[in-house]
């Protein structure tokens, strides 16, 4: 079954449609070609097993981001949490095809990131403190376009980070 099939039966196509209300052929043309899609396919794999208590994120899920990325054609990309990468994977390739913007990860662990493709890394700024040490800054010196909250998921973290990230992201 090709990564598009899977894809579509998830939704992926619909939702994203739906999210940024643009006509679905258009999401559809957004499937990565090669070599894109090779190396976000062993960036997949490389990251199959996350750390004990993390879930990792659906192809459908990461497909979502990487069609938001390349219809928004953001500058600035923020996210905190990385773990094997599998979303900053996808992140830094809609980049890539989208020809610009940057992706910068905020993640404690000096470990984290490890699948994302060596050829994606030119525009990937990863900051290995936690979201309290760095985010207020990243948002100081850049305006945010996109936000993706992926680290510590409780009330006081996400509260801190939503209300940092708030005032800075792009309209």
């Amino acid at each position: 079954m090709s990564l598009g099939a899977v894809v579509h039966s998830d939704g992926y196509v619909d939702f994203v449609s739906r999210l940024l209300d643009v006509d679905s052929s258009i999401v559809k043309e957004l499937q990565p070609q090669p070599p894109t899609d090779a190396l976000l396919s062993q960036s997949f794999q490389r990251s199959v097993l996350p750390p004990k208590g993390e879930s990792p994120m659906t192809l459908a899920e990461c497909m979502v981001l990487y069609a938001v990325v390349r219809l928004v054609q953001p500058k600035v990309v923020v996210e905190t949490g990385v773990s094997a990468g599998r979303f900053s994977s996808y992140l830094l390739a809609a980049l890539r095809e989208n020809g610009s913007g940057e992706l910068w990860s905020i993640d404690p662990n000096p470990d984290c990131g490890q699948a994302v493709p060596a050829a994606y890394k030119e525009n990937w700024h990863i900051l290995n403190r936690t979201s309290r040490e760095v985010l207020k800054s990243v948002v100081q010196e850049h305006n945010v376009d996109i936000f993706i909250h992926d680290s510590l998921h409780t009330y006081e973290n996400m509260k801190f980070e939503f209300e940092t990230v708030w005032p800075s992201l792009s309209t």
